[in-house]
């Protein structure tokens, strides 16, 4: 099995200049923790990602004032990413090493094109939880 096949198609995204409640917005409408950060959303590019730890700690933890934009709070590139054609061993790789839940899948332009989420890996590879 590879990426394309474990990942979750046409995540909902935000940009830098976004008010960060909308990628809050976001996390609660799609029921996820995780939005990809593209330059636009024409063209999907990466630029970063952001979590909803990221919000708790980054801006509510520090206690920032309300109006904060995606750009404060994001982690930037390098971004781990892999390819819609990586193994679904290299997916588990990269998630080990870099000690990530959520990979963005990329395309060979860096349009992001999927995401991948321990979930798909439970669900799909029907890997028992405690493994992943």
């Amino acid at each position: 099995m590879n990426a394309r096949e474990l990942m979750s198609s046409f995540p909902a995204v935000a940009t830098a200049g976004d008010d960060l409640s909308l990628a809050a917005r976001l996390m609660r409408e799609h029921e996820v923790g995780f939005i990809p950060i593209v330059d636009d959303r024409q063209g999907m590019r990466l630029a970063g990602v952001i979590t909803d730890r990221d919000i708790a700690v980054r801006c509510v933890g520090e206690h920032h004032p309300s109006g904060c934009r995606v750009r404060d709070h994001m982690t930037q590139r390098p971004i781990v990413t892999v390819h819609p054609d990586d193994s679904a061993d290299v997916v588990l790789e990269r998630m080990d090493r870099a000690r990530v839940r959520r990979l963005p899948v990329v395309d060979d332009a860096e349009h992001v094109i999927g995401v991948i989420a321990q979930a798909d890996i439970v669900r799909k590879l029907h890997v028992e939880e405690q493994r992943v």
